[in-house]
């Protein structure tokens, strides 16, 4: 839950650009975490599921080889 929260608070303040599953890592473990796990995804699957509900849309976009991003709209 804390990880979740890390993330939540770290997106927001980059709204409208992607961040990658390393900054991520950075910023959630506050020290280069390197992973070849799916943490980040398992993660970000959970804060969907918790927030976007029944929505067909989330609120948290992702697109590969790009990273993540929550847009103005949000």
């Amino acid at each position: 839950m804390a990880k979740e929260y890390r993330i939540l608070e770290y997106l927001p303040l980059n709204k409208n650009r992607f961040l990658s599953k390393e900054q991520i890592q950075d910023h959630v473990w506050g020290y280069a975490y390197k992973s070849e796990s799916n943490v980040i995804e398992v993660l970000i699957k959970n804060i969907r599921r918790k927030k976007d509900g029944n929505r067909n849309t989330s609120f948290i976009q992702t697109k590969r080889n790009l990273g993540n991003v929550i847009h103005d709209a949000y």
